[in-house]
């Protein structure tokens, strides 16, 4: 049997789509492209937004339209708020709730097959409340460049825009013998690099009472050898709330060059009322002292932030604020999302709604300002050489290929094949807001690296 996963949505859902992927093969699945022909498409789906229910039901017609023979299965965060509504759309066959996600692969294989109509599994028949993913799974490839660790499921902040705690549940921490054994496997399989994740990730071991935090996540993580002596050569952190950036974990980050100089945290709004309204635990001169604290600590660190426009209610004043507050922070890339209406969530209640002519002037100014910054950062680092995992991504033709530094920049360089999932020096030359290109630089030639530019 062959099947393809499509995936919408947050680095978690890409997390757990791979993790399900690997299940499938374990099982005896081909697991093929998207493009390619299959019996079986698993749509990991969205619901954040209302753009995130469109275009999870875009790419179910997609799916279904590449595949009229296949069975589409609908999976993921708007298979649990709105189950029903899915199971009646003509292309779906079953819809499986993230409380059942964790047994998807024995659902297709046992239940649908004898399902007369469409199927809906929202319940976990083996337990209660919201269970991550098996940890103890192969690799799907051999050769995979950078692997996602799913640590921590659910969130208890409540903010009061958001939907994720209805269809994601309470925040529950990963033991973390499970989290390491799952980075021994990925390591042993080929991953240069593990990303952390989860729908809070620096909430991790609260629900525990664990000592430290997500600095003794990095502790456990980093001590991480195979038999082979192989080892985790980068380690990157993916969104952290502001509550989650500590001293200690700052320095920590700082002393260690294998985590790497990157850090993404959400700030939603500069204004303090605003903040209030949305239920953000922390001021905008608190969330100020986070970023500073980061940078002043971390040379040429890479700082994105979250922020939300339209909030209702949100006036010219507290736009400008938040305009304000962001134009003046090290911060070196934006993500904008305009606010986007959920039924079920008390932001419905708190305010006017602004309108979409409004939200998008406020977008696009953030995102022009985003852009100005990203270019800064990324010029910063023209004539001097950075270190690449390469990627297997051509760029331009089959020679150039693309990969991130640890701080966060797209770099293109022209490079033999074989380098490949390696991390490899560039000497960078250009750069433009999408990233920077560079050539390949000798490892064997000092000489080059004292002419040319120094490694940062």
């Amino acid at each position: 049997m062959r099947v393809n996963f499509l995936t919408v949505g947050c680095k978690l859902n890409n997390c757990e789509t791979e993790v399900l992927e690997r299940h499938f093969s374990r099982a005896g699945w081909d697991v093929v492209s998207r493009e390619e022909p299959s019996d079986v498409t698993v749509v990991n789906t969205c619901t954040v937004t209302a753009r995130s229910d469109a275009d999870c039901r875009k790419l179910i017609r997609h799916a279904k339209s590449m595949n009229p023979a296949g069975r589409v299965v609908v999976t993921g965060c708007l298979a649990e708020r709105t189950p029903d509504a899915l199971a009646g759309m003509p292309e779906v066959a079953a819809v499986i709730g993230n409380r059942a996600k964790k047994n998807l692969l024995s659902i297709v294989t046992a239940e649908l097959q004898k399902a007369s109509g469409p199927l809906i599994a929202s319940q976990d028949q083996s337990g209660p409340g919201f269970l991550p993913l098996s940890p103890r799974v192969g690799s799907l490839s051999a050769t995979r460049t950078r692997a996602t660790v799913q640590v921590q499921e659910g969130c208890d902040e409540h903010c009061t825009y958001c939907i994720v705690p209805r269809v994601r549940g309470r925040s529950r921490s990963r033991p973390i013998e499970d989290i390491v054994a799952e980075t021994e496997t990925l390591v042993a399989d080929g991953s240069v690099e593990i990303a952390l994740t989860g729908v809070n990730t620096g909430a991790w071991g609260l629900d525990l009472g664990a000592e430290g935090g997500i600095a003794a996540v990095v502790d456990a993580i980093l001590r991480v050898h195979t038999p082979s002596g192989q080892r985790v050569e980068r380690l990157r952190l993916n969104s952290l709330e502001p509550q989650a950036i500590t001293p200690d974990l700052v320095r920590k980050c700082a002393m260690e060059p294998r985590v790497c100089r990157h850090f993404h945290v959400p700030l939603q709004s500069g204004s303090d009322a605003i903040l209030r309204k949305m239920n953000r635990r922390y001021t905008a001169a608190e969330y100020a002292q986070k970023i500073e604290l980061i940078a002043e600590h971390i040379p040429d660190v890479a700082i994105g932030a979250d922020v939300m426009v339209g909030f209702p209610g949100e006036t010219d004043e507290q736009f400008g604020e938040t305009f304000e507050l962001i134009r003046r922070l090290p911060l070196t890339y934006l993500h904008v999302f305009p606010f986007s209406p959920r039924e079920g969530t008390p932001a419905l209640r708190l305010g006017p709604a602004i309108s979409s002519e409004r939200k998008q002037e406020r977008s696009r100014a953030l995102r022009e300002l985003g852009n100005r910054k990203r270019l800064q950062f990324h010029l910063r680092h023209v004539g001097n050489v950075v270190t690449v995992l390469l990627e297997g991504k051509p760029v331009t033709a089959t020679t150039v290929l693309s990969g991130l530094t640890d701080n966060y920049i797209r770099v293109a360089v022209q490079a033999p094949s074989n380098r490949i999932n390696t991390l490899v020096p560039v000497y960078v030359e250009d750069a433009s807001r999408e990233g920077v290109r560079g050539v390949l630089v000798d490892e064997c030639s000092t000489s080059f690296s004292r002419t040319r530019g120094s490694q940062k």
